[in-house]
């Protein structure tokens, strides 16, 4: 099994856990997911999470030198937990997005189950290099000596016009997932 079906897989294994996704933060995309959701939910909730997760980044970096480790939604009935993937020093490109049911789950144990999920996703050189690869197929990239390439001009790479490729441009992919989107989220 892949390593990222694994890590799904294991983090559904705890008392109260609804659904679960490893998102992509660079697209949004859902890299592996699992549990009960309505069809479309986990893949909104990732690109919606990611948009807001490279906005919060910026800001934490930029303003406070610190990294996020963790972030908590609460709701009345459901806990919506995001723990960012941190592989070095380098920015997170993927991050754990957990539903938990409030009435049954245990919100610390979770927290403490996903940040050891997250150490065992980058405990070695080689671990690191295995979920690169796994994010690399999941987005359709092409993998070389344990870096990730995409097209002939870079994953991300801007046009000439100094526009974003569309599947990367947030505004698109919200609409195409039919989201109405605000406008765009300014940094404090």
């Amino acid at each position: 099994m892949p390593v990222l079906e694994e890590a799904v897989t294991e983090i559904m294994t705890q008392r109260g856990s609804v659904s679960c996704a490893i998102v992509d933060i660079e697209t949004g995309e859902c890299l592996s997911q699992c549990g009960v959701a309505v069809s479309g939910t986990l893949e909104t909730a990732g690109l919606v999470n990611a948009r807001m997760l490279r906005a919060k980044l910026r800001m934490v970096e930029e303003h406070h030198h610190e990294s996020i480790e963790d972030i908590l939604i609460t709701l009345d009935r459901h806990f919506h937990v995001i723990r960012l993937i941190h592989i070095g020093s380098a920015t997170p490109n993927m991050f754990i997005y957990l539903i938990l049911d409030r009435s049954v789950s245990n919100l610390a144990f979770a927290r403490r189950k996903l940040a050891a999920i997250e150490f065992k996703l980058v405990e070695t050189p080689e671990a690191t290099a295995r979920l690169d690869v796994s994010r690399a197929n999941a987005i359709g990239l092409s993998t070389c000596d344990d870096k990730v390439y995409g097209t002939p001009g870079g994953f991300g790479a801007v046009s000439d016009d100094g526009e974003l490729p569309p599947f990367m441009r947030d505004d698109m992919a919200m609409k195409l997932l039919g989201i109405k989107a605000d406008d765009e989220i300014r940094e404090l």
